[in-house]
């Protein structure tokens, strides 16, 4: 009893301390990928995130700010996930000690429970998840994902208590649980079989009207904090809002969350994602945790057959759901929860892994185990999560920011771009005199919205004029809504005294009369078009593309792409967002240089492309505008190599044309008529509304 009673404060605080000091060692104070920007002006200003809004998160977050006003904002909201995580680890501790101690009728696994040991391993077993690769990384940035997993520990925890109690109030405090682990996020519907199976086992208990009084107790608890708080966020009008919930169907159709779910190939097989999921479960376990796991999974094995059946309930849907829905971009979270469980079996597998040991060396032995599986952790983690002076994805958004004329529009349509961005506004204050556009928010009615949007932008900015865009829709019917709402904010913007620069770029035929994009860095700047000449200081960045080499971390992000209609998803590395940006920059700052007659120089640049970015070598304008240049400069040899390289590649129209007239130029130069012929005729076919092209291949007749 005196060892049980000297580990009972033990328990949770032990795993708090070592997951806060892990945490502590990596959390930083600069801005992340992933939403991460927009979580942080949303807790800044208060803001509607996107369906279904995290308004639970938000409001205990901002809170936490407000308690801790001697903080950097951005570093206080850091540790708001600090202490979720720590707390996460803290109440797993509790769970596994209560799980091994426990006389339940499900949640039973040991037949005569030792109350020390019991109290030991769930001091383990929650320090062990504390050192798990995804749990740190949601406990050192801003996001919803550590409150999350909070909740779904307590709701285990509580779920245990009331197998075992049996009263009324516990299973009232298990439906709040259930009720609040989807109002912090909806995935937690994945938690449904498990649950049901729960319901099941106690419906002698709990009775018909006990299951639905409770049932109405979950519902409440579920949508009742976005229902109430959400249209109050959203009458503020704050500056941070992805949505405008206000009436009672938005509410509903917002607190749903279908809109994500719902999107055309948002499900489907991914080789990568299936394969990710063993790779996912080595770094957050590690050796020593998919040990302790399986000693506890064979142990239970024979001796409680439906507490099996209900973690698997748990563990297995959520995983498949996660696997399966590819454009959630950070699925690894998803898993970390459905893997929560998991750790009732390493606390299971310590304690009888401990229980051959001596009576006097199995605390040792179960803290020398953590000790172990934390160490190497610790070596394998640390370096891939310490964010003190990560600066890369601050980096990305100066990209877009720090080169912009004074009082410029941008116009953008990237996640990281728009939340980045926002943020630097927002929260850092910078640039406050840029106007930031929400690309995919224009003209919402495309999408049977209100434009909410659009209203909220004039009336912050009234030197914008509202754009026609159904005129545009009709003008553009061949063009997507997206680009058609562009070239209509463009045609009311433009010229109006404020430069205009945008993410994406439109065909000729799409902006206004008279108007072209020229390249500005990572970005394009909307202008005469008889301007000719660029600036050059668009292309100044804080750092190069070739300093991000060797500098990645793991393929934590998504890349979605689409191929013949297919939605395609793929692991990548967020610093890779970054490389892919500013070698594209690069990529436009060449086509500038052999613009305006630099070509040696553009031809360099071009080359660094290709050295960075291998991709390029199968990018068919680039191949092609390479090939000229070097026709340009005289050197037929690396010529005749691009520009064969881009016919195969299959480029069209008058560049195929052009590219097949110099193929051409070469044979008859090397005396090889009859491909010349060949070539001269084949570009023919493409000369069609080019009359330069016409009338070069009309002096082409090779002497026989």
């Amino acid at each position: 009893m005196n060892g049980e009673r000297s580990t009972r404060i033990l328990v949770p605080a032990v795993p708090f301390l070592v997951s806060f000091a892990l945490s502590l060692s990596t959390v930083g104070s600069n801005v992340y990928w992933q939403d991460s920007g927009l979580f942080l002006s949303a807790v800044k200003d208060l803001g509607v995130l996107y369906p279904p809004g995290f308004v639970l998160y938000l409001v205990f977050c901002k809170t936490w700010t407000l308690l801790l006003p001697f903080l950097d904002f951005t570093l206080a909201v850091h540790l708001f996930s600090s202490a979720c995580v720590a707390s996460t680890c803290a109440v797993l501790a509790l769970a596994v000690r209560a799980f091994l101690r426990g006389r339940g009728g499900l949640f039973r696994a040991v037949g005569q429970p030792d109350a020390v040991l019991a109290a030991w391993a769930g001091l383990a077993a929650g320090s062990l998840a504390a050192g798990g690769f995804t749990l740190w990384f949601t406990g050192i940035y801003a996001k919803g994902y550590a409150f999350y997993y909070f909740i779904l520990a307590l709701l285990l925890w509580r779920m245990i208590r009331a197998d075992e109690g049996g009263s009324p109030r516990d299973f009232t405090i298990v439906a709040v649980l259930i009720g609040l682990a989807w109002a912090a996020h909806p995935s937690s519907v994945c938690l449904a079989p498990a649950l049901i199976l729960f319901v099941a086992r106690h419906r002698g208990l709990l009775g018909a009207k006990g299951i639905a009084i409770r049932t109405g107790i979950a519902a409440a608890a579920a949508l009742g904090p976005t229902l109430l708080i959400l249209p109050i966020l959203s009458l503020r009008e704050p500056a941070t809002a992805l949505g405008d919930p206000r009436s009672l169907p938005e509410l509903l159709e917002y607190a749903s969350g279908l809109r994500f779910t719902g999107r055309g190939g948002a499900f489907g097989i991914e080789a990568q994602r299936i394969a990710s999921f063993g790779q996912l479960l080595w770094e957050e376990f590690l050796a020593v945790g998919l040990i302790f796991t399986t000693i506890g999974f064979v142990s239970l094995v024979g001796v409680n057959g439906r507490l099996l059946a209900g973690i698997l309930a748990w563990v297995l849907p959520y995983s498949a759901t996660a696997i399966l829905f590819k454009v959630e971009g950070q699925h690894d979270c998803w898993l970390v929860a459905a893997w929560l469980p998991l750790h009732l079996m390493i606390g299971l597998g310590l304690y009888h892994a401990a229980a051959q040991l001596p009576a006097a060396g199995r605390a040792v032995g179960v803290c020398a185990a953590a000790a172990a599986g934390l160490f190497l952790a610790f070596i394998a983690n640390r370096a891939d999560l310490n964010q003190r002076h990560y600066e890369f994805a601050s980096i990305y958004g100066r990209a877009f920011l720090d080169n912009l004329d004074p009082d410029a529009i941008v116009v953008l349509n990237g996640d990281d771009s728009l939340a980045i961005c926002g943020y630097f506004q927002r929260v850092r204050g910078e640039r406050s005199d840029v106007t930031i556009v929400a690309q995919p928010f224009l003209g919402l009615t495309a999408v049977s919205e209100r434009d909410w949007y659009d209203e909220r932008l004039l009336k912050s900015q009234p030197f914008l004029r509202m754009p026609d865009y159904g005129r545009a829709r009709a003008r553009f019917p061949d063009a997507r809504p997206i680009a058609a709402h562009l070239a209509a904010f463009l045609e009311a913007n433009a010229g109006r005294g404020r430069p205009v620069f945008t993410q994406a770029t439109l065909p000729p035929e799409l902006l206004p009369a008279g108007a072209s994009l020229a390249p500005a860095g990572v970005l394009w700047k909307l202008v005469p078009r008889e301007q000719d000449e660029v600036d050059l200081k668009y292309w100044r960045f804080p750092i190069e593309p070739q300093e991000i080499q060797g500098r990645v971390g793991r393929s934590r992000g998504l890349k979605l792409t689409r191929t013949r209609g297919t939605l395609v998803s793929r692991a990548e590395p967020y610093e890779h967002r970054l490389m892919d940006l500013l070698v594209k920059a690069r990529y436009e700052l060449g086509s500038v240089l052999l613009k305006g007659g630099r070509t040696r120089e553009g031809i360099a640049v071009l080359e660094s492309v290709r050295f960075l970015d291998p991709d390029y070598d199968a990018v068919a304008p680039f191949v092609y505008s390479l090939g000229r240049a070097y026709h340009a400069v005289g050197d037929a040899p690396h010529a005749e190599t691009y520009l064969r390289q881009a016919v195969r590649l299959g480029i069209q129209h008058t560049p195929r044309g052009w590219a097949l007239l110099i193929l051409g130029e070469i044979q008859e130069k090397r005396g090889r008529l009859p491909e010349a012929k060949a070539f001269y005729a084949e570009a023919a076919a493409s000369a069609a509304g080019d009359p330069a092209l016409q009338q070069e291949l009309a002096k082409k007749q090779p002497t026989k």
